[in-house]
């Protein structure tokens, strides 16, 4: 729209690179910046929008106005960064879409034959004034779109126009591993395989019960993970009755098809089922393994998990592996970092201190088959840094949060239930493409 708008009054812009992935950037020379806003104002006017500027007091903060208002413009008018912006909302209101998402409009200064732009960006702090616009997708300038479908061409100086150190460019499919624990099938199989399990924690009912959270799982895939390739969710062939698995982008994979030796199916051992994720025909290269209690709180972009070069983040946990060998008392998750620690320092002389988040876990493909083949070589994946959920809904500003119940019995699970499906259904109200059972709405660019 604010391209529109300046083209509309042949006012030149370009997009630049910014630093922002949630917000777009637009320049404009500085001997414009009149007709700019006049141009923004009367966009603002004919479809309601806002402008805002950054508050000089409150470096970060930004003081926003309607963009029909007079007042706003004279306010923004010796401004050399202004942000114009729309707000959105899902139909009932709870989501909404404003000034952090808008596009900001950059008037860049000649400098002898020079345009310099009034602050960093990621490419280019000066373009020549002679040179030709060039036309480029627009998936250039965000790590929001998905390499599989390309936005459409804008305007742009080369400068913009070539990969950055820090881009990835390579396809990422996500990977998640479901079950229904009321299946009625599956619970006669898995009472015809039930043995002693040796720690209460591995056999609960809790580990196995379908609170829908694959539902909205799936849907903060969709709300901050527009860059995903393909979803795919593996099943002891299982399928939730509101999942529309027919729609573009999602596949059902049985155990069936990959695990190497069938015949040792069924299993419900999460672990074993976790070895053979990367026997999924088609997946890409680098993958992220989602549990269906996962889920993104806010706008993530590959970079969060991947190193341009492909290499994998890892995110430690604060609590540590405790010390000693496994012993039949603790939790499952203290006995699987015991086995990995005593894995690593046999083969490397290196001792894992740590517990690993429950986040997506950054995967590739290639690694786990080396793992698979020799069983000794070990990834060396690099620390990251996303932040895990300990707070409530109104922060909204963790990249993860995970809800996790490990033991419980039926009464404290239908207390659960109850909380757990107001509090997502609050986080992610927007029904997503992968539901069969919820209408959909159209956005203004036809997209649903």
């Amino acid at each position: 729209m604010v391209r529109q708008a300046l083209d509309a009054e042949g006012i030149d812009n370009f997009c630049v690179r910014g630093r922002s992935q949630s917000s777009a950037v637009v320049a404009v020379a500085e001997k414009h910046r009149g007709e700019a806003h006049r141009a923004l104002a009367g966009m603002c006017g004919a479809v309601p929008g806002y402008v805002s500027v950054e508050d000089r007091r409150s470096p970060g903060r930004r003081a926003t106005g309607p963009g029909f208002a007079r007042a706003e413009w004279r306010a923004a008018a010796k401004s050399d960064v202004i942000r114009v912006s729309w707000y959105y909302s899902d139909p009932t209101g709870q989501l909404i879409l404003g000034p952090k998402y808008g596009c900001d409009v950059e008037f860049w200064s000649p400098d002898g034959e020079m345009l310099v732009a009034p602050r960093p960006n990621r490419m280019a702090d000066r373009v020549p004034l002679a040179d030709a616009p060039v036309s480029v997708s627009d998936s250039v300038f965000t790590g929001l779109a998905s390499p599989e479908h390309p936005l459409p061409p804008v305007c742009t100086r080369r400068e913009f126009t070539l990969p950055g150190p820090a881009d990835v460019r390579f396809p990422v499919d996500a990977v998640y591993t479901w079950v229904d624990g009321s299946d009625p099938e599956w619970l006669r199989h898995r009472a015809a395989c039930a043995g002693q399990a040796y720690h209460p924690e591995s056999a609960n009912a809790a580990r196995y019960v379908s609170r829908d959270e694959l539902r909205y799982s799936l849907r903060s895939l969709r709300q901050y993970s527009p860059w995903l390739r393909t979803i795919y969710v593996v099943t002891d062939d299982q399928v939730p009755p509101w999942l529309d698995t027919s729609a573009p982008g999602l596949r059902i994979v049985s155990h069936k098809e990959i695990f190497s030796d069938p015949s040792l199916l069924p299993t419900f051992n999460s672990h074993a089922i976790e070895s053979q994720l990367h026997h999924i025909d088609g997946l890409s290269e680098h993958f992220l393994y989602f549990n269906d209690d996962v889920f993104l709180g806010r706008l993530t972009a590959p970079q969060d998990f991947f190193v341009a070069n492909g290499l994998t983040k890892l995110f430690p946990s604060p609590v540590p592996i405790p010390p000693g060998p496994p012993n039949a008392e603790e939790a499952p998750v203290a006995a699987a970092g015991k086995n990995s620690r005593a894995l690593i320092r046999a083969t490397f002389g290196t001792t894992i201190a740590q517990k690993i988040k429950h986040t997506p876990h950054a995967l590739r493909r290639s690694v786990l088959y080396e793992i698979e083949e020799r069983f000794r070589t070990w990834t060396c994946p690099i620390p990251g840094s996303a932040r895990d959920w300990t707070g409530s809904l109104p922060g909204g500003d963790r990249h993860v949060f995970c809800l996790n119940d490990t033991v419980s019995d039926e009464t404290e699970r239908e207390a659960q239930q109850e909380l757990l499906t107001a509090f997502l259904q609050a986080y992610f109200p927007v029904p997503g493409v992968y539901e069969a059972d919820c209408a959909r709405v159209d956005s203004p660019d036809g997209d649903r």
